[in-house]
């Protein structure tokens, strides 16, 4: 997908997530720590890089992928798999808020 998408940085708000740090980046996106300004929670949040749904070819494939997919996410519980605890997809960007493991 060629070079990364531009890092957020600590204190920008996305959605209703305010990010902290980075926590890591792979090929889809980037994980940041982010406190859920309504609730106080600290999070895990997952924000998909939008060149990843552009795609001409393959964009509104990935897309329904990642809404398929945080949907059963969502419906797991069990000690062993983080809990899912929000997901948003918008025209122009997407992200998964999940529990924060420390």
């Amino acid at each position: 997908m060629g070079e990364p998408f531009a890092s957020l940085t600590s204190g920008q708000q996305v959605g209703k997530y305010r990010l902290i740090e980075s926590l890591g980046r792979g090929t889809s996106g980037t994980v940041y720590s982010a406190v859920d300004t309504f609730s106080g929670r600290e999070v895990a949040l997952k924000i998909v890089d939008p060149r990843v749904f552009q795609d001409s070819e393959f964009g509104s494939a990935r897309r329904a992928q990642f809404v398929r997919e945080a949907a059963l996410a969502g419906r797991l519980i069990h000690p062993h798999v983080v809990t899912l605890i929000d997901a948003v997809v918008e025209q122009d960007r997407a992200y998964i808020a999940m529990e924060l493991i420390t």
